[in-house]
């Protein structure tokens, strides 16, 4: 269980010499323990990445399209590689087939919004909506940094919790990871004005916002619709809607009212995404177990296009 805990004092155990009697010691020793989140994802794609086999994790190779590209290194060909990147010349001289990587244009910032209310308590696969959610930016922000981009972080429910403003570089990964290990989600309603207020004076520079939220009622969607088309054109707004595999399962029941009441919130949520994207906004929907995989997928998409 990530999060800071506090131990007042520890028991020593002393047994005598024949073992036919103990003395316990109570002793005074007040220390703060920090356990951090489970951070193997970003050693597993760390490693994949080296060796070029992103594609077991489910992150897909993405064509580049426009924009900039210089050349960043000679690497071994893989199955998922374009023939027309391969170095022939290099091939040649080093005997085994070796392709071009290229690298876009560096520098673009990434701010996380990360919705710490009530709408993030929900569970699924026994951890909270926002476990896997700050699992998922700790994962995306390591992949951002190593492409060279900028990432900033700002948690919120009825007021701002935290926030970092963006840096770059792999080593300021640890930064975040400060950030997010001790957040939990409250059932306190989240203030989306105070949230939005903040990143328009802390963050002025052109970033794509990724806000990281669930929707089940009208008043919150509205909210962020309202708040996300304000950012278009100045920022690239990003919405990323949690699903609950729970209510998919429900659907499946043979009660035909629940059925109905399941077949009606899924219409309303299809509307929530139209209405966000006919404004301008980027939205990605994933269940909680496939957002890591997701949220990479689309943000190197994002890149691969100059979207931002």
């Amino acid at each position: 269980m990530r999060g800071s805990y506090k131990l007042s004092h520890v028991h020593l155990t002393v047994f005598g010499a024949l073992k036919l009697s103990r003395k316990v010691f109570r002793i005074p020793c007040e220390t703060t323990l920090r356990v951090y989140p489970d951070l193997r994802s970003v050693s597993k794609l760390m490693l994949l990445s080296r060796s070029s086999r992103l594609s077991f994790m489910g992150i897909r190779r993405i064509r580049m399209t426009g924009g900039d590209t210089e050349f960043e290194r000679l690497r071994e060909y893989t199955r998922d590689d374009e023939f027309r990147r391969i170095d022939w010349k290099a091939t040649a001289r080093h005997r085994r087939f070796l392709v071009r990587q290229y690298q876009q244009s560096r520098n673009q910032t990434v701010m996380f919004l990360v919705d710490c209310g009530r709408m993030m308590t929900a569970e699924s696969g026994g951890k909270t909506i926002l476990d896997h959610a700050l699992s998922s930016v700790l994962l995306l922000a390591r992949v951002a940094l190593d492409q060279g981009d900028r990432v900033g972080f700002l948690a919120f429910s009825s007021r701002v919790l935290r926030f970092v403003a963006p840096v770059s570089g792999a080593a300021k990964h640890s930064t975040l990871v400060q950030a997010c290990f001790d957040l939990f989600p409250s059932h306190d309603e989240s203030n989306f004005d105070l949230a939005f207020r903040h990143l328009q004076t802390a963050g002025r520079k052109r970033s794509l916002v990724c806000l990281i939220t669930n929707v089940i009622d009208d008043a919150n969607a509205s909210m962020i619709r309202s708040h996300l088309e304000v950012l278009s054109g100045r920022h690239l707004p990003f919405a990323v809607l949690m699903k609950m595999r729970e209510i998919v399962e429900m659907k499946e029941k043979d009660d035909p009212a629940v059925a109905e009441a399941i077949n009606d919130f899924v219409t309303w949520r299809k509307g929530v995404v139209h209405r966000l994207s006919a404004g301008g906004v980027l939205v990605l929907e994933s269940f909680p177990d496939q957002l890591e995989t997701s949220l990479i997928n689309q943000y190197l998409w994002i890149r691969a296009k100059n979207l931002l």
